[in-house]
């Protein structure tokens, strides 16, 4: 590219004239081109434009023209400018820590480009010299490029998600002529900005909790019991009711005779063929079965708010429980999808439930990985299972007749049906020879005591249970952004373990959650 004009002055006054056009015009032809065909003069009779050359290598002649003045002819010769090559190399200063690729390499002249002015956020100007590697250890060559100024190289390196996860600049990068210079371009990680709030989503592994919680999970693990062999467990029973009233000897000679003549079978048999023979009284017995699985996988609702702390790196979260949803597949089938049984509870944050509230400290390390250090949160758990029984499965299991386990006695109860289907019609069953009878009016009694200690559970929880519990957990996550603005789109692979204070007892949980930035009005918060 050259500049070129012509000054024009009055023939009379010899002054500069100004506001006047003058043409030019580059005669036979080539593919050069002026940057415009006509100028006007300024207020010092200049009239400037600019010669581009093409690539045809020959002499040119551009001749300027105005009406009243003489035409001027200027010969410009296109040669060959003096060029040289670059060989670009790609490191990743992180490469231990986060593997980029593919990179992406940018190479303008100084004059259009420099490293003072680059942000890896901000577009670049367009160049017609790139290209793109693979890894880091790669590299670029660019020939033939121009030595008359110094170029500005920039690299991109690409993460797993496709956003811009290194860069790197080098400035007044000097070619020699008809020379290679090898240059190394140093990638740096960016840093993630993880600040924000999120919508999350949390599955909870209580089950090791509940087989350790005194006296709560005692209770819930003898329902399953019961649930899962009703005759094996009222027989039981009542060999304690035998045992209490005649006492520890007789009462193990009564239970050797049932056991050598096949009674405590008979009764097992006869209790468990009565249920099963009641098609809803059986599913309710599948349903207290399934308990276990309700109470123990819970899946959390929450708001994730992460702050910054003073450093680049510090952070500090606050994880607001508001919803709750509990997975019973009451009414779904063998073929069901997996979210078939999914029940999303509406919970009041005034109850005494008492959702958690969760402050927490952590670090962003390692470029994308977040560490939430060790905290406590409190979680009233045992009310949390009573609510689940009293507002979810009682009213399913009772047509929405009962919202208490007290309320579900009085509409299921049927202990003398149940004491007759074992004795029969003489309501007595004995040993032969008559060493050992039970009445049916026995039967029936221990079965009425057996199921109103079983359905009342959950009064006796809330009214005489100390059920409030303390999470001591810590966690981790990996942070994820997806279009290269440097704020976290997503925290994925989440994970939480700890221990469970309850009723005494130290137990191990575990967690899995996941994150998505909230969108106000279609702009991330």
């Amino acid at each position: 590219m050259l500049n070129m004009g012509v000054l024009l002055y009055s023939r009379q006054s010899g002054e500069p004239v100004s506001e006047e056009t003058i043409e030019y015009e580059i005669e036979a032809g080539g593919d050069a081109q002026l940057s415009v065909r006509s100028v006007v003069t300024d207020s010092s009779g200049r009239g400037l434009i600019q010669f581009v050359a093409g690539e045809e290598l020959r002499s040119y002649e551009v001749t300027a023209r105005h009406p009243g003045a003489n035409s001027v002819t200027f010969t410009v010769e296109v040669g060959d400018v003096p060029k040289g090559n670059l060989r670009l190399t790609y490191v990743n200063s992180g490469e231990s820590v986060y593997t980029v690729g593919p990179i992406e390499a940018f190479v303008f002249p100084r004059s259009q480009f420099v490293c003072n002015n680059f942000r890896p956020q901000a577009s670049l100007p367009d160049t017609e010299y790139m290209d793109e590697v693979r890894t880091a250890g790669g590299s670029s060559t660019f020939n033939d490029l121009s030595v008359a100024e110094p170029w500005t190289v920039v690299a991109f390196g690409r993460g797993e998600y496709g956003q811009i996860a290194a860069a790197g600049c080098v400035g007044n990068v000097y070619l020699q002529e008809n020379q290679t210079l090898e240059t190394e371009v140093v990638l740096t990680l960016l840093a993630l900005n993880p600040v924000g709030r999120y919508n999350v989503i949390s599955n909870w592994d209580f089950t090791e909790t509940l087989q350790d919680a005194g006296t709560v999970g005692q209770i819930i693990l003898q329902i399953r019991d019961a649930a899962e062999n009703p005759g094996r467990y009222l027989y039981d029973q009542l060999i304690n009711v035998i045992q209490q009233f005649l006492g520890g000897l007789i009462s193990g000679a009564v239970e050797f005779f049932l056991d050598v003549f096949g009674l405590d079978d008979q009764i097992e048999d006869g209790i468990n063929s009565f249920i099963d023979s009641i098609d809803f009284i059986s599913r309710i017995r599948q349903a207290l079965i399934d308990l276990t699985d309700v109470v123990t996988n819970l899946e959390v609702i929450s708001t994730l708010t992460v702050g910054k702390l003073g450093s680049d790196y510090e952070i500090t979260g606050t994880d607001d429980w508001y919803g709750l949803a509990v997975y019973w597949r009451w009414n779904c089938g063998p073929n069901d999808p997996p979210e078939c049984g999914r029940i999303e509870l509406a919970l009041d944050p005034d109850s005494d439930i008492g959702l958690v509230f969760g402050e927490w400290r952590g670090q962003v390390s390692a470029y994308n990985q977040l560490r939430i250090y060790p905290h406590s949160v409190n979680l009233r758990y045992g009310r949390l299972i009573v609510y689940i029984l009293n507002e979810v499965i009682i009213p399913t299991l009772t047509n929405d007749n009962a919202h208490s386990m007290t309320e579900a006695i009085l509409y299921w109860v049927n202990c003398n049906g149940l004491a007759e289907s074992i004795t029969g019609s003489d309501r007595e069953i004995c040993a032969p020879l008559d060493i050992v009878c039970i009445e049916a009016d026995d039967i029936a009694d221990v079965c009425d005591s057996t199921i109103r200690f079983l359905f009342g559970f959950a009064e006796t929880l809330l009214n005489d249970l100390e059920v409030g519990s303390v999470l001591e957990m810590s966690g981790e996550g990996k942070l994820v952004e997806r279009d290269g603005d440097l704020l976290v789109d997503e925290i994925i692979e989440g994970t939480y373990t700890g221990t469970v204070n309850l009723d005494d007892t130290r137990s191990p949980f575990s967690a899995t959650w996941s994150a998505t930035r909230e969108q106000l009005d279609g702009v991330d918060e």
